[in-house]
């Protein structure tokens, strides 16, 4: 067990790779869809997310996991109509190691995905990883699963898409996209080999909700003729408009 919580705590805890790398000093684009300096203080729904994820598991433990029987993904349930299930298992974890390992993650990945993307995208990014998480799970694995990792993968699936959209821009960006590499293969080894009850259809779903609302949705900066001749950056995102005024 001892093993299993350090691999577990290592294979998320890589994800710090991700956050490593210095600014560039490449004329770079916005850091947000409503930016006009500097976002890297904005992190609220970064600590609201942690805050959520903390007091669920305080009550959980609190009534004896009832919130776990109320809302884990069991795949037996949700065909009897109890489809909340698909979204409550995000926010809830298995003992205190794992919502440890899980918010150390969020933590590390959150605030850069949350500068980049601004509050609207940030949350669609993060919500809709949750649920493809869930569905991919409920689709694919049997068993009954819980965490917020299918939500945090997604944050590493839109951080890549974010990352190979702007490597002309960003700073060691083809480094950054080695490092999501090997985050990933990283955590699918350790489920398929190591750690049996990882839920690596969850984490796959995860990784490809984050990375298809990043596609869709945006940020995808593109230089065009500003005013006076100047180059500016303009989003053109295929659904910017979905969350952006």
């Amino acid at each position: 067990l001892i093993v299993g919580n350090v691999i577990s705590a290592a294979s998320f805890s890589a994800a710090g790779l991700l956050t490593a790398n210095k600014k560039s000093d490449k004329e770079s684009p916005p850091m947000g869809p409503n930016n006009h300096g500097s976002n890297k203080d904005k992190r609220n729904c970064t600590d609201a997310l942690i805050a959520i994820n903390f007091l669920v598991h305080l009550v959980d433990v609190a009534t004896k996991r009832k919130l776990c029987m109320l809302g884990a993904k069991n795949n037996d349930l949700i065909k009897k109509g109890e489809i909340w299930r698909l979204a409550t298992a995000a926010v809830l974890h298995k003992d205190f190691t794992h919502f440890a390992n899980n918010n150390r993650a969020l933590e590390e990945l959150g605030p850069m995905v949350e500068e980049v993307t601004g509050t609207r995208r940030f949350l669609a990014i993060y919500c809709t990883s949750a649920l493809s998480g869930s569905l991919m799970s409920y689709w694919f694995n049997p068993a009954r699963s819980i965490g917020a990792s299918g939500a945090i993968c997604g944050l590493i699936g839109a951080k890549a898409v974010y990352m190979w959209r702007h490597r002309e821009f960003v700073d060691k960006a083809n480094e950054t996209l080695v490092d999501i590499a090997l985050v990933v293969l990283i955590n699918l080894a350790i489920g398929l080999f190591l750690k049996h009850d990882i839920d690596n259809c969850g984490h796959l779903g995860g990784l490809l909700g984050g990375a298809a609302v990043e596609w869709f949705v945006g940020p995808h900066w593109k230089k065009h003729a500003g005013p006076y001749a100047r180059e500016a950056f303009q989003d053109r995102a295929p659904l910017v408009w979905f969350t952006n005024s």
